[in-house]
């Protein structure tokens, strides 16, 4: 390798080494003289014998070294072990310092800089001649760059001479060093130097634009630049107008900018330029494209960050696009960065809101954070402005409620707030069926009367509230309260709380008061509707349990002109009055006329049986008797549940008895009389025809001279007739407990008699009655076993302890149980107000259960109910089409829901749950802009946080859908930072990550970052270590 040491060679064979051989002499020489020629294999074997045979101190230490010179030069793999032997042996020799280089320099070529490195710092530089030093100083170099010890590069590249192969290589990489500690005029200095090289000028160029980018000088980038730009490879050109295009940006020359951006808008930019390009759109009023650039750009929490939404909202401000403004801003003020731009966007945020009626966020809490965090802003006096519209128009009545519910003062505003927020916070309760909170918030609205409107009309729902609560008489105060109040003969509601003052009377058993209201209502109340017809209805009743029967026909004679509903229930009343008053003539006239009204086979009205048995007993009292047996007979057969069925039979055999009593030689009417009483006995035990029916058998035994038949019969039946008369007494005694309402008492009576006479007249009654006193005590499961045991024995208590028991099973939410009680109730039920009753019973436990396909035929037997408010109706439907929407019967859902939105009567959560899921149903019909509008409705008009949250996370659906990422982002965050439900929160996050992911994977496609292009040595600049080797 180092030839000079030839020469020395020759002197040292000739003078110190006389004693050798000539043969190893020979040995030696030819394998030098083979070296010389290139020879490294041939030339190495020799070298190795004489390592085997010669003799020579001096020569071995040569044939070591050389032999591991040639395995380096043929790229043997022992090459570093060889001159691991020849140190080992030699560690003082002539050629250490070489031997170290050498295996520095096989490190190198190998690029295991480390290693090569760890030898190269071992080497003593000023034995090396003026090539192969600045070899190593280069290669030295680039192995501390490799390491970044950059001060330590720089050292040893600076060393290398001017005149070196290597020189422009350590200047290319001295500036380059300088690059990246930000030492620009170095940087600049050293590159210049090389715009001349072949090779180097290129990259040196970029180099020179870069860094005037980095120091700002624009201007001489935007000359240079331009003049440059064709010498560079077509990435290189790509970021040299990038940064022109920045430059005119930072020039403020943004229409420039723009153009320079859009001479090449395939390449990705990094964000901080798509920033640039953004904002250069923005401030040349280009903001649907500037909107465009600006959700482009995957932000992560920095600065950047910040701008992006600042900027992007104020676009969409001056679109008029206030909900994605409110986005931006949100996003905008969350970041900590620039104060100004925190600030601004905070105060922004807090106007849109009030815009938008936007109250998802406590809006409340964001004010006060405003004022918290800046107070000396310019914007503090609209902000505190801004306060008090919150309080005074907010529907974010909970949190604005809790407030000022706290404050222990309140300014005239503040109790004017007050007063409105409590009253809607009722009114929501109250629509939603919470009278307890209902009744407590609007008390609190009437703390303060403020406004008389607010006032009354607090008086008027809790009127409504202890009227549906059965508390008649508060009732009646507050209806009067509402009537009485100064801003109330102008409200909807007046005419309307007449009738449901005159309802509280009539059901408090007031009967001369109901009767004043009820004229009052219909004095003033002009539509012949539903409510008309039930005021003279109950008007009529008024007037009949005042005695008053003639007013009470005319009142009834004109519910049956009006023929709305309960026209059946106003002639049979009439047929009443005419027996009360003993017009029998009028009487019959109207029995006929109804029998003739309602037909008997369709069953057609509940009244027939009653009518019927009236009808048979006035042809009783006309002599009649093959009439009167014909109808009560009509009853047996047509009404086998009716109660009248047993006074039908009773009247049966008491005819016939007096019948034999009459002509004794019949005996037909003997058997017929006892056969009917016989059956009342065996058939309907516990009742009070069963006592009688005793009374009558044992007259007709008695009066027939057969008392002996008779015992033998009680015999038969187990019957004891001094048994039964204490069982009569007991129950009597017990019973009067219960009809004074001490209920304990009655329970304990009760259970003794159940306990004493398990075969007793009455022991069905005392179970019944044990049961409703239990009930009165809110003993709830006593109660109904009680009741399933009246059910378990067929009895007039039969119906009522059905209904008693769904209504327990409902209260103790066994859906199942309660379903199955009311759907046998259902059966037996034919008058409209109960059968109202029952299926909307019916139809709350069927939702319960989901079951959607019996809720829908229920919802729909229940739509074809008589005297059905618009509330029922706006209810009923809106379960119908959320069974249909759960079954996919979308067109029928569809049809439903569009009606209920087109209606007058409308109930917030109705509202929006109908218009998510017409949403919903758009989305899934690919009509995206549709059902984007129906969402910004719920956003703009619900107060209900579930489905703006739901609605809002089907937004991003429909924004990712549009490839609108930094909106569906901020749309989601804005539930994860602010909604309390842990669910959609977690629906929400899982969403927002997922977008996340999916832009990550589209940056990175085709992604090209500055410092992808600044300067990667091993593959922008290819180093060829072989040509790195020049020999002499």
């Amino acid at each position: 390798m180092i030839y000079k040491y030839k020469t020395l060679f020759i002197f040292y064979f000739l003078f110190s080494f006389s004693i050798q051989t000539y043969a190893d002499c020979d040995s030696f020489k030819k394998g030098l003289e083979l070296f010389d020629e290139n020879f490294y294999v041939l030339a190495q074997g020799l070298f190795e014998n004489y390592i085997e045979c010669g003799s020579s101190e001096f020569l071995l230490e040569k044939s070591y070294y050389y032999s591991a010179i040639c395995s380096k030069e043929i790229y043997s793999q022992d090459a570093v072990f060889k001159f691991f032997d020849y140190i080992k042996n030699y560690p003082e020799g002539m050629f250490v310092n070489d031997a170290y280089f050498n295996i520095g320099s096989i490190c190198f070529e190998k690029q295991k800089f480390k290693e090569a490195h760890s030898w190269y710092i071992k080497v003593k530089v000023e034995s090396l001649d003026d090539f192969y030093s600045d070899l190593y100083f280069f290669r030295h170099g680039y192995t501390c760059f490799e390491d970044s010890l950059y001060n330590k590069s720089l050292f040893l590249f600076n060393n290398i001479k001017k005149k070196s192969f290597y020189y422009n290589l350590g200047v290319y990489f001295s500036s380059h060093i300088y690059f990246l500690q930000s030492k620009y005029n170095l940087a600049l200095e050293g590159f210049s130097k090389l715009s001349s090289i072949k090779g180097l000028s290129e990259i040196s160029s970029y180099y020179k634009a870069v860094i005037y980018y980095k120091q700002k000088r624009y201007n001489e980038l935007v000359d240079y630049g331009e003049l440059k730009i064709r010498e560079q490879s077509i990435k290189k050109q790509t970021h040299v107008k990038s940064l022109i295009a920045q430059s005119y940006y930072n020039l403020e020359m943004y229409e420039k900018c723009v153009a320079a951006f859009l001479k090449d808008s395939s390449f990705v930019y990094s964000n901080q330029a798509m920033y640039n390009f953004g904002y250069s759109l923005y401030k040349i009023d280009s903001l649907d494209y500037a909107i465009k650039v600006f959700e482009s750009i995957n932000t992560s929490s920095d600065s950047l960050s910040q701008y992006v939404s600042y900027y992007l909202g104020n676009c969409y401000l001056k679109k008029d696009n206030k909900r994605y403004a409110l986005n931006s801003f949100n996003q905008a003020k969350n970041y900590n960065h620039d104060i100004f731009i925190k600030e601004d966007a905070h105060y922004k945020y807090i106007n849109l809101c009030f815009d938008l009626n936007w109250e998802f966020e406590n809006l409340y809490d964001e004010i006060l954070s405003y004022q918290e965090k800046f107070a000396d802003s310019e914007n503090s006096e609209a902000v505190k402005k801004l306060l008090v519209n919150y309080f005074t128009f907010t529907k974010d009545y909970n949190n604005a409620f809790s407030v000022l519910d706290k404050k222990s003062s309140l300014d005239f505003l503040e109790k004017n707030a007050y007063q409105r927020i409590a009253f809607f916070l009722a009114k929501d309760y109250y629509y939603n069926k919470d009278f307890i909170n209902a009744k407590k918030y609007f008390n609190y609205s009437l703390k303060h009367n403020i406004k008389s409107k607010y006032n009354s009309l607090a008086n008027y729902f809790l009127a409504e509230i202890h009227f549906k609560t059965g508390d008649y008489q508060i009732s009646v105060n507050y209806y009067k309260d509402f009537l009485f109040s100064s801003s109330s003969y102008n409200m909807q509601e007046y005419d309307l709380s007449k009738y449901s003052l005159a309802y509280s009377y009539f059901k408090l058993e007031q009967y001369k008061s109901s009767s004043n209201w009820f004229r009052k209502f219909l004095a003033n109340y002009q539509k012949k509707d539903k409510f008309y017809n039930d005021a003279c209805l109950r008007l009529a009743d008024s007037y009949f349990m005042s005695s008053d029967y003639d007013r009470a026909n005319d009142f009834y004679s004109k519910v049956i002109k009006l023929d709305l509903f309960d026209s059946d229930y106003a002639l049979f009343q009439k047929i009443k009055c005419y027996e009360l008053t003993s017009d029998f003539e009028y009487q019959k006239e109207t029995i006929e006329n109804f029998l003739s009204i309602y037909n008997l086979d369709k069953n057609e009205s509940k009244y027939l049986d009653d009518v019927i048995y009236k009808y048979a007993i006035i042809s009783l009292s006309e002599n009649n008797l093959d009439k009167a047996v014909d109808y009560f007979d009509r009853i047996i057969l047509n009404f086998k549940e009716s109660d009248f069925v047993r006074k039908a039979y009773l009247s049966k055999g008491l005819l016939y008895s007096n019948l034999y009593s009459s002509n004794s030689s019949q005996d037909d009417y003997f058997k017929k009389s006892k056969n009917n009483f016989i059956h009342l006995i065996n058939k309907h035990q516990y009742t009070n025809e069963y006592n009688e029916a005793l009374l009558g058998l044992k007259l007709l035994y008695t009066s027939s001279g057969k008392y002996k038949e008779y015992f033998e019969y009680l015999k038969s039946q187990d019957i004891d007739i001094n048994i039964s008369a204490q069982d009569s007494i007991v129950f009597s005694s017990v019973e009067s407990l219960y009809l004074k309402k001490e209920y304990s008492a009655a329970i304990s009576g009760f259970s003794d008699y159940i306990d004493s006479y398990p075969d007793g007249a009455f022991y069905l009654s005392a179970v019944y009655y044990r049961a409703k006193s239990y009930l009165e005590k809110d003993e709830i499961i006593p109660a109904l076993n009680d009741f399933i045991r009246v059910l378990d024995m067929n009895s007039k208590y039969y119906n009522q302890s059905l209904k008693f028991a769904a209504e327990i099973s409902l209260k103790l939410k066994d859906y199942s149980t309660s379903l199955f009680y009311f759907t046998k109730f259902y059966k037996k039920v034919k008058d409209n107000h109960e059968l109202k009753y029952v299926l909307s019973n019916i139809i709350k436990c069927q939702k319960e259960l989901d079951l959607d396909l019996d809720l829908i035929n229920s919802c729909n037997d229940f739509l074809l109910l008589d005297n059905l408010s618009d509330i029922d109706i706006y209810e009923t439907n809106f379960t119908l089409s959320n069974s249909y929407f759960k079954l996919s019967d979308f067109n029928k859902s569809k049809k439903i829901y569009k009606w209920l939105l087109a209606g007058d009567y409308q109930n917030e959560n109705i509202t929006s749950q109908s218009r998510y899921n017409l949403a919903y149903m758009l989305f899934l019909d690919d009509s995206l802009s549709a059902s984007e509008e129906i969402i910004i409705k719920i956003l703009d008009q619900s107060n209900d946080n579930y489905y703006i949250a739901k609605s809002l996370i089907l937004l991003s659906d429909i924004l990712v859908d549009k490839n609108n990422y930094f909106q569906a982002k901020a749309t989601l965050s804005s539930i994860v930072e602010n909604y309390d439900g842990e669910f959609l929160v977690n629906e929400a996050n899982l969403k927002l990550q997922d977008i996340i992911k999916m832009e990550s994977i589209l940056v990175s496609k085709d992604s090209v970052s500055e410092e992808d292009i600044i300067l990667d040595l091993l593959q922008d600049f290819k180093i060829d270590n072989n040509d790195l080797i020049e020999l002499e």
